[in-house]
């Protein structure tokens, strides 16, 4: 069990439906390379690395408590050696290629967060939640930058706001990606969105 506090994002059941998403774009024998961007409690991370043995998985964030609070997950799993965390403000400290770069964003506005459930509003870092550009600057950041670290084939893949997905195509048009496309959640609103390096 996954320990939440105020030092990140509460995982939600969109997180589970992300992690399922990026399982599903691979073979299940098949050795990838994972990237989580952003990774908050590490639950992605950790996910992951839990269902997939043969699965990389490295995990960032910028905020070293959100890394502390990871970390702990991680030993409380005992996936430590499986996942290595890093602090880095999105690609800003990334080197590496990936298979697979995965990323639960910042993609709410003030006036979205100011609405949202108590809990959201009370227990999650604002931080986590808001982005400029009516919640579009950290997946523009994402998109534009996944593509220096992705391998030839390989997948960025976001959770997302229910009306970005026009926005997300043509960003992802622009800059090269091929089989672009948004998914839905289990309420069938566009939740997620996908992306090919060509």
């Amino acid at each position: 069990m996954l320990k939440s506090d105020k030092r990140a994002l509460i995982p939600r059941p969109e997180t589970e439906e992300l992690v399922d998403l990026a399982l599903a774009l691979f073979p299940a024998e098949q050795a990838v390379r994972v990237l989580d961007l952003g990774t908050g409690s590490g639950a992605i991370a950790l996910a992951l690395a839990s269902e997939r043995p043969a699965w990389v998985v490295e995990a960032v964030d910028r905020s070293p408590d959100a890394l502390a609070l990871a970390r702990e997950n991680a030993e409380r799993c005992g996936l430590s050696a499986r996942v290595a965390f890093a602090e880095s403000d999105w690609f800003s400290a990334v080197t590496d290629a990936y298979d697979l770069i995965v990323s639960n964003p910042p993609y709410l506005t003030d006036a979205e967060v100011a609405v949202a459930e108590p809990e959201v509003r009370q227990f999650d870092p604002v931080s986590a939640l808001v982005a400029p550009e009516h919640g579009l600057a950290d997946l523009r950041k994402i998109l534009e930058g996944a593509r220096a670290h992705l391998r030839v084939g390989g997948w960025v893949l976001c959770e997302t706001g229910i009306d970005q997905h026009a926005a997300l195509a043509a960003l992802s048009a622009q800059h090269g990606y091929i089989e672009a496309e948004g998914l839905p959640d289990m309420s069938g609103r566009p939740r997620f969105w996908r992306a090919k390096r060509a």
